[in-house]
């Protein structure tokens, strides 16, 4: 008997060393929590993006830059703000060409030159713009971005539209209109600032005021052709915002965008986008982005950029915060 309770004793004690040797569930997870710990998460390599912008949707593009990039901090934007050529911008040629470059008699490639000729400005200050070079293209209108791909600064291939501008009546921040409808302008009521020229701008002042039923075959009718004093027109956006700054009755239509570009006045009233042609602002990646050294990141960066300005809340808000839309 006595021996029996020494080997059992012995086998418990023998078990409760096995067990104490062996590693709890618990202190498997303990352990792989630790092993997690050791292991950083991979850094991301930095990049950044240049981007070309016109000046009438900076603000907006910049600004949805600084929300992407506030939680990524190895993502950065560059940006090239440009104007019309009128303005005396000059379009820098791609560093890699889009083709290989046939050479001439004198064996220099043709996307060498080296000649400092500049491009002939644009009868229309708004018609044709030039860009720098740039990862990122963004353009005020169909017809600039064709220019932007002939220069071969753009892209084609990943060419698409989703920024859309609008139109809205204003006034002097300081005027005595509170309200104006494209009633008020059908009946005559408000002395109008007008645009002249062919210009974007002014095509789709036209364009609308036709619709309210005061303009037909380039001239006004109604009230308009009968008061010709309740009518000025201007050169330029430009001087039609200054012009509105000095008058406390006049009235405008303008775009969206240059309200927030140029500033010194209100909305007042509200132009149905059924009355204009729709006024998109074109993007595009720049040319040939997987063949530069570290294009591939930054082409995607790029897409993964547009991709959530198209998806993202945030983003959404900003856009309509400048008073502009998402293409349909």
């Amino acid at each position: 008997m006595r021996f029996l309770v020494v080997v059992c004793a012995v086998l418990v004690l023998g078990m409760g060393g096995l067990s104490g040797c062996a590693p709890s569930a618990a202190d498997e997870g303990a352990d792989e929590s630790v092993v997690a710990e050791n292991v950083e998460a991979p850094e991301h390599e930095s990049v950044t993006v240049r981007v070309a912008v016109p000046v009438g949707v900076q603000g907006v593009v910049e600004e949805l830059a600084d929300s992407y990039a506030a939680d990524k901090e190895w993502v950065s934007f560059e940006f090239e703000v440009f104007e019309s050529a009128k303005k005396e911008n000059k379009a820098l040629k791609p560093t890699i060409p889009a083709v290989p470059a046939e050479e001439d008699d004198g064996g220099v490639p043709e996307s060498a030159s080296t000649s400092d000729d500049e491009p002939e400005p644009a009868a229309d200050d708004e018609a044709v713009t030039l860009l720098p070079e740039a990862d990122l293209v963004f353009q005020n209108s169909l017809a600039a971005m064709d220019s932007a791909e002939e220069l071969g600064v753009a892209d084609a291939a990943t060419r698409a539209d989703m920024i859309c501008d609008g139109m809205a009546i204003v006034a002097s921040a300081d005027s005595k209109v509170k309200s104006a409808t494209t009633a008020d302008i059908a009946a005559g009521s408000v002395p109008l600032a007008v645009v002249s020229g062919k210009g974007v701008h002014a095509q789709r002042q036209y364009e609308a005021l036709e619709a309210i039923g005061v303009y037909a075959d380039g001239a006004f009718t109604g009230y308009y052709r009968s008061n010709k004093a309740s009518v000025r027109a201007y050169d330029s956006t430009a001087d039609l915002f200054a012009g509105l700054a000095k008058s406390d009755e006049m009235v405008a239509l303008v775009r969206t965008s240059d309200i927030y570009r140029y500033g010194g006045v209100k909305v007042v009233g509200a132009i149905p986008a059924r009355m204009y042609t729709p006024m998109l602002f074109p993007h595009a990646l720049g040319c040939n982005l997987d063949a530069m050294e570290g294009g591939e990141q930054v082409a995607q960066t790029a897409r993964d950029f547009l991709n959530w300005i198209s998806t993202d809340e945030a983003a959404f808000g900003i856009v309509e915060k400048w008073g502009l839309s998402f293409a349909a």
